[in-house]
């Protein structure tokens, strides 16, 4: 298990959101690519924090006084894409991403061994960690991720080298 890094496992095509996105958007993003949680990103793809079902969920967040926007970005390598409009487009709800994200970012890098990044996730209880490059945002590994790799490494012959890719199916 050793053997496996981040990098063979991780997913490299993320959706983000911005701290300034509507929760609704964010709801229909969540239900539409059948994800549970997303990297909050600034405008230069730094992130700055991440959000999850729980934090849709939670109740009565606070609010800020800010309209929200119907956008979000999808990241694929370190390049970002725009899809919605974050300048323009009514405001559809006041609440925001930022209202209700967590401020914290747990991160790898590319290059880590899985069985660290999975330690991680672990002791820290999060279930999905960034994998970045610098400051660039470059995929994202989830304990689902994590465990795919498990199995693959699990059914491997007795003393056959782990598969050096061990990515999704």
């Amino acid at each position: 298990m050793r053997g496996i890094r981040v990098e063979s496992t991780m997913t490299r095509d993320v959706y983000a959101v911005g701290p300034d996105t509507d929760l609704e958007t964010v709801g229909a993003l969540f239900v539409a690519q059948h994800i549970s949680g997303a990297p909050v990103i600034d405008g230069k793809g730094r992130a700055v924090g991440m959000i999850s079902k729980t934090d849709l969920l939670a109740p009565k967040p606070a609010r800020g006084g800010t309209g929200g926007k119907p956008f979000y970005y999808r990241v694929r390598d370190g390049a970002i894409h725009t899809i919605g409009t974050p300048r323009d487009g009514p405001n559809t709800t006041r609440a925001v991403v930022g209202d209700v994200m967590s401020p914290f970012v747990f991160t790898v890098g590319p290059k880590a061994p899985l069985i660290d990044a999975m330690r991680l996730m672990v002791m820290d209880e999060v279930h999905r960690l960034l994998v970045v490059e610098g400051d660039r945002l470059v995929g994202m590994v989830t304990s689902m991720d994590a465990l795919r790799a498990l199995l693959r490494w699990a059914a491997a012959p007795a003393g056959a080298e782990p598969p050096a890719e061990a990515g999704k199916p």
